[in-house]
């Protein structure tokens, strides 16, 4: 299984293996490093801050026991613990994640690069060496605050506009309420 920074889990596969009894609270069961599953968002491939396994043993494959997890992560960078019965990691500021894997600032993976932002999150960025783009959530939240401020702008132009089309016909909406007013 693999664990993402927002905490979704993704199983790859069950896999059967045989253990091997140590003593009557132990069991020795090999574990083999498996097939990482890439993520479903292309974005986050690769992004995943933990992985483990859910384990459960049987002495005759047909009753099993409640099911436990082992979870492998980098203390470096990653917190992770059992909350109410599901896993939930957090990463500490100042490190980027690759692969479940610590990088600080100015580490380079490929060609990409580990950056931190001026408010304080760790992303990477392109190097001089890459061909495309790397997605961050500074360019996401820049693409929202853009909007939202476009939003506005257009909204208050439209007003003025408005207001210097009925001031250029003579009237100012406040005398065309007051007009009104008058009337009744």
């Amino acid at each position: 299984m693999q664990i993402d920074r927002y905490n979704n889990v993704e199983v790859a596969e069950t896999v059967e293996t045989s253990g091997y009894f140590e003593s009557l609270f132990e069991v020795y069961c090999p574990l083999s490093n498996g097939r990482v599953k890439r993520s479903k968002n292309a974005d986050l491939a690769g992004d995943f801050v933990s992985r483990g396994f859910r384990v459960s043993v049987s002495n005759d494959g047909n009753g099993y026991s409640d099911e436990d997890s082992i979870v492998i992560f980098d203390s470096q960078c990653v917190d992770c613990s059992k909350v109410n019965g599901k896993i939930v990691c957090t990463t500490k500021t100042g490190f980027c994640m690759k692969g479940g894997k610590c990088f600080h600032p100015g580490d380079k993976v490929g060609c990409q690069i580990c950056k931190t932002s001026s408010f304080g999150y760790s992303h990477w960025e392109n190097g001089p060496d890459c061909l495309t783009p790397v997605a961050t959530e500074e360019n996401e939240t820049l693409w929202i605050i853009g909007a939202v401020l476009g939003a506005f702008v257009f909204i208050l132009l439209s007003v003025i506009a408005v207001m210097c089309y009925l001031s250029k016909r003579g009237r100012t909406p406040i005398q065309k309420i007051k007009l009104v007013a008058e009337i009744r």
